[in-house]
């Protein structure tokens, strides 16, 4: 597999659009991207950064076989403990160690990398809007705008929107880059990559048109159609077609669900009152009348209690 591409550079307006889809800061997005890539998505060769994970490629290929598993650990390119060794320090060395390990498992080893400006993990290409991990791979490498794309849909998926918007650091890096986030102190690099970031970076841009997002991600198809994006997945133009997400979540507005149904509920019954406000009036109004009838037949019911006879003066006799 070649993993040379286009490689385009992002243009500054692509943050400021992913801001908006995601509906966070400027600041708080490019505090992210500088904690996990330093702000690059490729090497000078024009192939996307990457970093192997051996202890996710021994995940994935137990999935696969036990046989290609146990060759992996010989040859050792996998083992089951994090950091079992060093990662290898030059780019050229880690895709080396990716085409030895495609050579037992393409899929597995590509889910076992992570990928460009966000450094999302391979086997995360379906949170991301892709239908296999090679798609996904064909994406990361056109442009940094495309892998931008990946990222924005990795936090929309992950459920990580509310985190980023409030620049709540420890449980966005607890979801973006998992539990041993507090131990690695990515959610201390994040915090401090955001405090040097300029006031000016500091602000929720707007919510993006359709085709400023496309110009961005690098799509040629609408990225919302209709209510919701298309609901077949795949490579289109070398960027994802999109998942089966909502409009609004699309713009970087998504709510948990009981919200939605809670702010629905509130909207129909305030709704109903408004159009029925005759009636309404007229029942509340019956209410009254009937609550007071009441009131008076229990009050009517009450013997009243006779007042005191007055004591008789007592006669003083004259003498």
């Amino acid at each position: 597999m070649n993993f040379v591409g286009t490689a385009r550079k992002l243009a500054p307006s692509g943050i400021t659009v992913i801001a908006g889809y995601l509906g966070c800061e400027v600041a708080a997005l490019k505090a992210v991207i500088a904690v996990e890539s330093a702000g690059n998505g490729f090497a000078p060769d024009k192939r996307p950064i990457i970093l192997n994970e051996p202890h996710i490629f021994y995940r994935e290929l137990g999935k696969v076989s036990a046989a290609k598993r146990t060759e992996a650990v010989k040859a050792g390119l996998a083992y089951a403990r994090w950091k079992t060794k060093p990662y290898p320090k030059t780019q050229a060395l880690r895709y080396a160690w990716l085409g030895k390990a495609m050579a037992i498992s393409k899929d597995a080893a590509l889910k076992a990398c992570s990928w460009g400006l966000g450094q999302i993990m391979g086997f995360n290409y379906k949170l991301c809007g892709y239908a296999s991990v090679t798609a996904f791979v064909e994406a990361m490498k056109v442009s940094e705008g495309a892998q931008l794309y990946a990222i924005a849909r990795f936090i929309v998926s992950a459920k990580l929107q509310r985190h980023i918007r409030n620049k709540a650091w420890a449980a966005f890096a607890k979801g973006y880059n998992g539990s041993g986030h507090a131990k690695h102190g990515y959610h201390t690099k994040m915090a401090n990559a955001y405090a040097k970031r300029p006031k000016s970076e500091r602000v929720v841009p707007p919510v993006p048109t359709a085709a400023e997002i496309r110009a961005v991600s690098g799509q040629t198809t609408p990225v919302v159609a209709a209510a919701k994006e298309t609901a077949k997945t795949g490579a289109v133009g070398g960027v994802a077609a999109g998942a089966t997400k909502v409009a609004t979540e699309q713009a970087g507005w998504a709510m948990p669900w009981l919200e939605i149904v809670l702010i629905g509920v509130a909207v129909g019954a305030a709704y109903l009152a408004w159009r029925h406000r005759d009636r309404l009036k007229v029942l509340i109004e019956k209410a009254g009348d009937e609550a007071q009838a009441l009131i008076d037949k229990v009050r009517g019911k009450e013997k009243p209690k006779p007042a005191p006879k007055p004591k008789p003066k007592k006669k003083v006799k004259k003498k």
